[in-house]
Formats: structure tokens, sequence, C-alpha cells
């Protein structure tokens, strides 16, 4: 079986593109800024309730292009 790994690169970009910061996006997700953080660093994933925010916050579609 094939793990799926989030894509911390594109989650960057996409924080960028959007100029989200560690802070601005944690309170958006209701997270502390160090999970933030972790996720771009790949060293933590999102959880499935977070990535369906995340999809609001950078009005996507879903969430594959984290996956890709």
């Amino acid at each position: 079986m094939t793990e799926i790994i989030f894509n911390s690169m594109k989650f960057r970009g996409l924080m960028a593109e959007h100029g989200q910061t560690n802070k601005s996006l944690s309170e958006a997700l209701g997270i502390s800024h160090i999970y933030v953080s972790e996720y771009k660093n790949g060293k933590r994933q999102p959880t499935i309730e977070i990535l369906n925010k995340m999809i609001k916050i950078f009005r996507l579609k879903d969430y594959n292009i984290f996956f890709e």
C-alpha cells in the first residue's frame, strides 16, 4: 500500500500566492502557528478537517493539489 504524503512545497506556494503568513493562516484554520510551520516543513500532515478548511481559504476545487 502506498502512503500519500502532503506536498509541503505546493502548500508553501499557495500560502505565498494568497499572501498568507503562518500567523494569518493559523488564525483562519483555528490552529497553532506551529502546526502551519510543521506543514510547511513536511514534519506534520494536516487532518481532513484542516484540509477542508484550506480548500475554502485557497479557493480550491479539492485537496488533491496537496498530494501531487
